[in-house]
This record gives C-alpha cells, sequence and structure tokens, in this order.
C-alpha cells in the first residue's frame, strides 16, 4: 500500500467523517509531501500533515506549520508513536523555515497532551448566541455578491493578527463549507465595490453556527446576519468571533509553538523598533533554540550566552503566551502582543 493509503486508513479509524467529506480530502487536499506517518513493524501507527500558512503579525507575514490529522491506530495507541511523530513535525517544520507550528486539538483534554510539547493556548474564539427571537438590522447601502477570494483576501488582511489563508485554502474552504450544505454570504459597498463582509456557516436542525466573519464595521456585520437570519429561519444563531480586549465567552481553540524564535523576533523587531529585551530561551525539544535572543534598536541577535541583564529568562511556551495575547498583556512585559485569529481551517 502507499503512503496515501496507509494515511487514509489510519484517518478513518481515527475520526468519524463521512465517506464523502473523506473522499473529497484524499481526492483533493492530501499530498504526500505535507504526510509524516511512523510504523510498528509494517503496520502504520501513527500519522499527521503538516500545512504551510502565513501568519500575520501587524504588518509581517512570517511562515507558519499547521499540523492537522494527527491520530494513531487503536492497538499502538500509549506506546510513544504520536509523541515521536508530533517531535519529528517540530523539528522538520523549523528546518523548513516555518517560525510558529500551531494546531486544533480535537478534544479538551489534548490541550494537556500538545502542552507537553511546548504548545500554548493563544487562539481563542469569543461566542455570542442569538435566539430565534433576534433579528438584526440590514443596511441597504450593501450588496451581496458571489463570494470570491480577493474579497475574502482583503477582509482577512484587514485583521491585525491571523492565519492568512491561500487561494487553494480558500477552494477548500468553499468545498468544505458545500459538503457541510453551508451558507457562504459576502457582501460588498453598493457605490463602491469594495469588500464589506463575508461569513461562513454550517446548519444542524437546531442551530446555524457562524465559523468565521470578517468585517469592517458594525452596519456590515449585521447585513449579513440578517441575511443568514433570512436563509436558516427561526434557530438559533451562534457566532465564533475572534475575541476583543473584553471578551463576552472566550474559549480555546487552538495553540502555537515557536519553533525560529529568531526568525519570529526578529520580525518583531523590524516591526517594533522601540523594543529593547534581553532574553533566555529554554527549549528541550529543539535544542538550536536554547540561547539568548538580545533585542535592540531594530535587530535581533542570537548568542549562547552574554554578560547583559536578563529581562526574561522563561521557556518557550511561555515566550508564545507573552507574544500571543491581549496587548494589554504585552504592555507588562514591554513587548508587542497580539490575539491572532486562526479560522477556518480543514480540522
Amino acid at each position: 500500500m502507499s503512503t496515501k493509503d496507509d494515511i487514509r486508513k489510519l484517518f478513518e479509524t481515527g475520526f468519524r467523517e463521512p465517506r464523502p467529506w473523506i473522499d473529497w480530502y484524499f481526492g483533493s487536499v492530501y499530498a504526500d509531501s505535507k504526510a509524516m506517518i511512523t510504523y510498528a513493524g509494517d503496520r502504520p501507527a501513527s500519522c499527521l500533515m503538516i500545512d504551510p500558512y502565513k501568519l500575520k503579525l501587524a504588518s509581517k507575514f512570517i511562515d507558519m506549520a499547521y499540523i492537522s490529522c494527527c491520530t494513531t491506530a487503536p492497538q499502538y495507541r500509549s506506546q510513544g508513536h504520536m509523541g515521536r511523530l508530533i517531535t519529528d513535525a517540530l523539528l522538520e517544520s523549523a528546518a523548513r523555515g516555518s517560525a510558529v507550528a500551531s494546531l486544533i486539538p480535537a478534544s479538551e483534554r489534548l490541550f494537556d497532551y500538545y502542552s507537553r510539547f511546548g504548545f500554548a493556548d493563544v487562539f481563542y474564539t469569543d461566542e455570542q448566541h442569538y435566539t430565534a427571537l433576534h433579528t438584526f438590522a440590514s443596511d441597504d447601502s450593501f450588496i451581496e455578491l458571489p463570494a470570491d477570494y480577493a474579497g475574502f483576501h482583503t477582509l482577512e488582511c484587514r485583521r491585525r493578527a491571523a492565519v492568512i489563508h491561500s487561494a487553494e485554502d480558500f477552494a477548500n474552504i468553499m468545498a468544505d463549507n458545500y459538503l457541510d450544505a453551508g451558507h457562504v454570504i459576502y457582501i460588498a459597498d453598493k457605490e463602491t465595490g469594495e469588500p464589506a463582509a463575508m461569513l461562513f456557516a454550517t446548519v444542524d436542525s437546531h442551530t446555524a453556527t457562524v465559523s468565521d466573519i470578517l468585517s469592517t464595521s458594525d452596519a456590515a456585520t449585521e447585513t449579513a446576519m440578517s441575511i443568514l437570519r433570512h436563509k436558516v429561519g427561526e434557530c438559533m444563531i451562534s457566532v465564533r468571533t475572534p475575541p476583543t480586549e473584553n471578551p463576552y465567552n472566550l474559549r480555546a481553540t487552538g495553540m502555537a509553538r515557536i519553533i525560529n524564535p529568531l526568525t519570529l523576533l526578529g520580525a518583531l523587531a523590524i516591526e517594533y523598533p522601540a523594543t529593547e529585551q534581553v532574553i533566555r530561551l529554554r527549549d528541550r525539544i529543539i535544542p538550536d533554540n536554547n540561547a539568548v535572543y538580545i533585542i535592540h534598536d531594530g535587530h535581533v541577535e542570537r548568542s549562547p550566552s552574554t554578560m547583559r541583564r536578563i529581562t526574561l529568562d522563561i521557556p518557550v511556551d511561555l515566550l508564545a503566551k507573552i507574544l500571543f495575547n491581549s496587548e494589554r498583556t504585552g504592555r507588562i512585559f514591554s513587548m508587542p502582543s497580539f490575539r491572532p485569529t486562526m479560522a477556518l481551517m480543514l480540522d
């Protein structure tokens, strides 16, 4: 059997996705170049996928490795297969030049498991719920149009910190939404044609779930939600939005792991040249990251040691919790800080 066949076998054992979705994923999305697998003898034991993305932080775009489809055959669980695979995936992603790795745990208990590998909870959603009695105001200065990548990319790049999707990713998002019998609503300014909002939703018998809404204004958000209300009728609507400084109902949805601190800190130093830090970083999985990082005058210097006063002496997961947090947290540590958004992943 091929690697693809072996991974599909593990996938079908580990996940409860419907057959049409699995056929689509392995026919249109899967690539051997993204796959990693371990064997017990000649039998497939565990697997995962690594997909390349960009992570936008202010005006900088850094490389991010997205790890997904992590599963182990039942008879080989608790034998260390997945732990070795995740470690290899981190080392491989670092070698490829990614600054950050990210993933979405399949269950609450797995947050603790992935934290053992230096991952930290950094991706959150702010959940809001609307009953059937709730109505939304519609503004006739907007017009509904077919969703396209150009509009989506424009809206996504308006976010201060977010995982950015390629045109291929967008095509996969649209196909995934179609297989779920979902809705994609896109509106633009009626006069200028500029993108105003794009909403992605799926519907079951009781609830319409908005997995992401990208918008330029409250009026555009209300208009997109009004269109969705018209399409789904009187069911409850649950909306997942990026958290604000004063979140409503915050829930952790994803994790990140710094794998190339020099690249990440270098990008932030250029963006925020007033940042002055001397960080001693500890990383038990990627030995090359154990060093002192001196941030000064828009540059970062990596050194095995220093006579300078250390301002932060921290493990790699804590650095992620500082950098990928509210702006308020960043001010406490005199560091730039971002609450990033990761949505519409094929998780």
